[in-house]
């Protein structure tokens, strides 16, 4: 269970995670009277070229549905001619224990006591209209309880963990293929318990909107369209504490990112990488990042 809460809570903080990939079909007929070609479809996929290596950024999901495989098969391709993926960080090195240390109250205190009760009233309110009552989330800390929370809704809207992107390469990753991590587990643990009331309070600030911002996020990520990614982070920064939100759990982590990529360019070898979604879009991330260094051939790839 924890291991799963991991996965999804960085995503989750922005609700990006609720994406699916699209399933491209090939052009099968070479007549292009009786069938025109297919125009081509961007894909939230980028290829990035130095002079001695390639890099291949797939924005991930940590949710999804089984009717989203197999994807696009520029991406299969990609991965396959690969000498190593890339996740944010390999669930598999994590303790069980030293992570239910950081998402979970220790005996004797709760989360009731950690937050005011306004807030443990809106919260224990939302919970209930999801068939949860309060002793299932007594123990939680922030950013374990609102990543329950949203991973609740995404379930009702039939989203699950075991279709996210990430799991899917790493439970396909073969024994000639290296698996390399842009984080440390304990980076992202300790991000987490930095998080307190104030997160619980902006995740419930608009609610109302959230069935709504999956559909659009969902059409984005089909279509390939970064800029109206970029427009709903634009909307979420005008939340009060969105800016400081995004700086802190997105945009600082993108530049942390972006230099162990460049670590990938400047040795041989094709690497596959696989980062969450909301960390490649706008001025700020880990595409324009690349960009602006002026070294690399960086393009977004299309598939029929």
């Amino acid at each position: 269970m924890y291991k799963k809460i991991l996965l999804s809570t960085i995503m989750m903080m922005t609700i990006m995670s609720t994406t699916s990939c699209a399933q491209n079909k090939k052009v099968t007929s070479t007549n292009s009277f009786e069938n025109p070609p297919q125009e081509l479809q961007k894909l939230f996929f980028w290829r990035v070229r130095s002079k001695v290596s390639i890099v291949y950024i797939l924005g991930s999901i940590h949710v999804g549905t089984e009717d989203m495989f197999p994807l696009s098969e520029m991406i299969e391709v990609a991965y396959d001619a690969s000498d190593n993926l890339v996740v944010e960080i390999n669930p598999g090195k994590i303790d069980e224990e030293q992570l239910k240390k950081y998402l979970e109250y220790p005996e004797g205190d709760s989360l009731q006591n950690n937050i005011s009760d306004n807030t443990y009233v809106q919260l224990i309110n939302v919970f209930a209209r999801l068939g949860v009552t309060p002793d299932k989330i007594s123990k939680m800390k922030p950013a374990s309880v609102v990543t329950t929370l949203v991973m609740l809704k995404l379930a009702s809207l039939g989203y699950d963990p075991e279709f996210g992107i990430d799991k899917y390469y790493l439970d396909d990753v073969i024994d000639n293929k290296r698996i390399l991590e842009l984080e440390t587990p304990e980076q992202q643990l300790e991000l987490m318990d930095s998080l307190g009331e104030e997160y619980i309070e902006y995740s419930l600030q608009d609610i109302s909107r959230w069935d709504k911002e999956i559909k659009i996020l969902v059409n984005a990520w089909k279509t390939g369209d970064t800029k109206m990614v970029e427009n709903f982070f634009k909307r979420i920064a005008n939340y009060p504490g969105g800016h400081k939100f995004l700086d802190k759990f997105i945009y600082r982590r993108n530049k942390t990112m972006a230099k162990e990529i460049e670590k990938y360019l400047k040795s041989e070898g094709r690497y596959f990488v696989v980062v969450g979604a909301a960390h490649l879009v706008g001025k700020n991330g880990i595409i324009s990042i690349l960009k602006n260094t002026e070294k690399y051939r960086v393009v977004q790839m299309s598939d029929f």
